[in-house]
């Protein structure tokens, strides 16, 4: 009988203007905002839809479930339906399946956008897939709450004035955390749907966020049933209703201590690589994470500690018993005086108490102990590379000593800037070497970053001879110095630096490669008192899509920027420019507002790409040369540049295992580079196709209704 039901509501739909009004509102507002986000960021993934979603669902779901029960009620034919032989749970799922099946139909459309983005990209199969069952279980919690307000009232709009309060109410809780009290965060916290909805569609299938959407969507359905029986006057046992309502609650409370969760991303990127789980199950001796966590913190905390606390019971499992886990929540003055001896420092954090804000303090910190050795992470605060942060200091904890990475001075080479320094310092230490000195180079690896000078006769020998004596070395060269005041170059003699690289069968030629794909310049003015920021693509940021994907240290990325980069030829190549690109053999102005100097086409006298921008030499030696410094510099660093360095250096050291762990986090997922005009299409063709299909088949039905009606009459 729920079958009857769903088929003639499903009718009732189609056969009026409000389905096709509904899902042509829907389908034309998400294709708008999934094209807008594709093309402006350029990156292949459906998060425009998908972050529109929450507040689509929350506006338009409640008008569609307003008239399922209240419009029952307001014509009296509740008791139509009493006289059928059909039970009040049966009225009520039909209903909401309908209406649940109408908006399923609404996404089945949208998803042209993952086909667009998949012809434009390499999307994450696994997040997309999850984004979508995000999707479907929002809309079953939020069918359910529009189903439960319309049995409440026999007025469809007292029905959907509550169906969106109770939506908001979920959606709002999420965004609100932090004015709530801390002892009340934890539940508010886990009653958002932001929380579980998020949780999801970043790619992972938890049975906490499954649990809770399921068991939420039951017992709105369930209250739907309870007040249709009071409709039809036939009263549920109020033992019966506090009984499930008791139930839900504790089947909620147990699943989110025992919990299993999959990581449909592609690298799993949010569980343990492959690398970390062998390297802790090799372990000669037992290794003591000691995890210095405060209970109850204020949001957004409370999220990090929880996923903190997931991955080290991810370690301790993997482990099978090499990994000890010490949870200690300082509360007593000893307690907190033994975690700021250990190195762990205190977060502070303003949370509401008693009607106004008070400070507190918390911790969320760990210690390693490995025999008398000692690591410690002091505060936790980059969650997504979390993972090499505590296999590094494992691994730096049971090495004998630790290895050093050296950086040539005296030729005006690149400062570091002080992060870059201690990212490097987790796993290294860095040692100053002047070649100068008669001393021989001690160091597990070399680093020659931006000289401006050359190295003389006596330095280069040295570098030889550390070479030949199975010595690793990273070059960092530019051949042009840049006055980013000016915006013009001036050229750099390393002619001995040169002949080196030529030793090894390396060359790096003179001048800038230009690619049309190419990132973007953030260029700031001033015009009187306002400060104006201009985003301009700059052909001398080239893209470098055509990656190695056997070296490890590119094998991981899509897609990477190497500001003001020079050709290198020979070795083993690992990053080359597009088919669009061009060498500018002599570049004057580099100003991309200067339109008589700065051409974004090729001339007569450059060289046409592709070109190779790094290579490696692997055999008995252990080179890296890159055709620039620059992306290392602190004017043009990024998150994916200081990876790509350090990759560089991991590999150097001959510790690749390390590089799989930091380039999981990398999700630079580029689009193709392709003509306005073809955006222009895909972005109205996505806008518009899904809505116009559902126009055609409401214009289609209309008119054989028509027909069917006028032949009735005849």
């Amino acid at each position: 009988m729920i079958g009857a039901i769903l088929k003639k509501e499903l009718k009732g739909y189609f056969n009026s203007p409000v389905a096709y009004i509904i899902l042509v509102v829907f389908l034309g507002l998400s294709g708008w905002f999934f094209a807008q986000q594709l093309f402006l960021v350029g990156q292949a993934n459906i998060n425009g839809f998908v972050n529109i979603i929450p507040i689509l669902f929350l506006l338009l779901i409640p008008g569609l479930c307003m008239r399922l029960i209240a419009e029952e009620r307001a014509r009296n034919t509740i008791e139509v339906l009493s006289t059928l032989p059909l039970k009040d749970y049966e009225i009520v799922i039909g209903k909401w399946l309908a209406a649940f099946v109408l908006i399923l139909l609404g996404l089945c459309a949208t998803l042209l956008y993952p086909i667009t983005v998949t012809i434009l990209g390499k999307p994450d199969p696994g997040v997309v897939f999850c984004s979508y069952l995000g999707i479907v279980l929002l809309a079953l919690l939020y069918t359910s709450i529009g189903v439960f307000a319309s049995s409440i009232t026999s007025s469809q709009i007292v029905a959907f004035v509550v169906g969106i309060f109770i939506c908001f109410f979920f959606f709002m809780l999420g965004k609100v955390l932090a004015v709530f009290p801390v002892p009340l965060v934890p539940i508010f916290n886990y009653l958002s749907v932001d929380y579980h909805l998020n949780s999801i569609i970043r790619g992972v299938i938890d049975t906490r966020n499954l649990i809770f959407f399921f068991s939420l969507t039951f017992l709105f359905v369930f209250g739907a049933v309870y007040f249709v029986g009071r409709l039809k006057e036939k009263v549920i046992n109020a033992v019966y209703t506090i009984l499930t309502i008791v139930i839900v609650v504790l089947i909620n409370i147990i699943g989110s201590m025992l919990f299993t969760r999959i990581d449909l991303t592609q690298g799993h990127i949010f569980s343990l690589t492959p690398a970390t789980k062998k390297f802790i199950r090799n372990l000669e001796d037992n290794v003591v994470i000691r995890a210095y966590i405060t209970d109850k913190l204020p949001f957004p905390y409370n999220n990090r500690a929880r996923y903190v606390t997931d991955l080290l019971y991810e370690y301790r499992q993997q482990s099978r018993g090499k990994i000890r886990l010490e949870k200690v929540n300082p509360k007593t003055r000893e307690e907190i005086m033994n975690a700021q001896r250990n190195g762990i420092y205190p977060l502070q954090f303003t949370e509401v108490g008693q009607g106004e804000f008070g400070i507190k303090q918390g911790f969320m910190g760990l210690v390693f102990l490995y025999g008398d050795k000692r690591e410690k992470i002091p505060v936790i605060e980059d969650l997504a590379n979390l993972e090499y942060d505590i296999t590094s200091r494992i691994k730096k904890l049971i090495q004998p000593e630790q290895k050093s990475v050296g950086f040539t001075t005296g030729h005006n080479e690149i400062e570091l800037m002080d992060e870059v320094k201690q990212e490097i310092k987790k796993r290294y230490t860095i040692k100053q070497i002047n070649l100068k000195d008669t001393m021989p180079v001690f160091c597990n690896a070399l680093v020659v970053l931006g000289p401006k000078n050359d190295f003389d006769t006596t330095e280069t020998k040295k570098l030889v001879s550390y070479i030949d004596d199975k010595g690793a070395v990273g070059f960092f060269i530019d051949h042009l110095n840049i006055n980013l005041d000016f915006f013009i170059t001036f050229p750099l003699k390393l002619d001995n630096l040169d002949s080196l690289l030529a030793r090894y069968n390396i060359h790096i030629k003179p001048g800038f490669i230009m690619d049309k794909n190419n990132e973007v310049m953030v260029i700031r003015t001033r015009r009187g008192i306002f400060s104006m920021q201009n985003l301009i693509p700059y052909p001398y940021f080239p893209k470098l899509s055509d990656i190695s994907r056997e070296n490890p240290i590119t094998k991981d990325f899509e897609e990477i920027v190497l500001p003001f980069v020079s050709p290198v030829s020979g070795g083993e190549e690992l990053a080359r420019t597009s088919k669009m690109s061009w060498l500018r053999k002599r570049p004057q102005s580099l100003n991309p507002f200067d339109k008589q100097k700065f051409f974004p086409v090729a001339l007569p006298f450059d060289e046409k790409g592709p070109f190779n921008t790094m290579s490696c030499v692997v055999k008995d030696k252990r080179l890296c040369v890159v055709g620039t410094s620059r992306f290392i510099d602190k004017q043009f660093i990024n998150p994916a540049g200081l990876a790509l360095f350090m990759n560089i250096l991991d590999w150097l050291t001959q510790d690749e295992e390390l590089i799989s762990i930091r380039s999981k986090v990398i999700t630079e997922r580029p689009i193709k580079n392709i003509a306005t005009g073809l955006k222009t299409f895909l972005r109205w063709l996505n806008t518009l196709l899904p809505a116009v299909i559902f126009i055609i088949i409401g214009f289609v039905r209309w008119q054989i209704r028509r027909k069917e009606r006028t032949r009735y009459e005849l």
